[in-house]
């Protein structure tokens, strides 16, 4: 998807794109961080911000909501590579952006 003169992009130049991405779309769903630190993500959403429950690529995922009203979302990422994690991530991140559900104290 890059490409310039001199070819196609060294594997970090694209795992750097695809962070730039994810800090990108983290932004628009209303994320107040991202974490992706060994075989989990967990994705910190903002109070009052609406999160899909539908988790793309047949992932792993767990929800809790905070009496903040913060929404901490944990999702498995167990055995995929490290460009993996961080673009399954960010398919979540771009569907929890789509299709939103109110977050609730459960």
């Amino acid at each position: 998807y890059l490409t310039d003169r001199f070819g196609k992009p060294e594997q970090p130049v694209l795992n750097c794109a695809e962070r730039a991405r994810l800090n990108y779309l983290s932004g628009r769903a209303g994320v107040e961080e991202v974490v992706i630190s060994g075989s989990k993500a967990l994705i910190v959403f903002s109070p009052g911000t609406e999160v899909s429950r539908s988790a793309p690529d047949g992932l792993r995922l767990s929800m809790k909501v905070e009496k903040t009203g913060r929404i901490i979302v944990s999702i498995d990422l167990k055995g995929f590579s490290n460009q993996e994690k961080i673009k399954r991530t960010a398919n979540f991140l771009r569907l929890s952006h789509k299709e939103k559900i109110s977050g609730s104290v459960e």
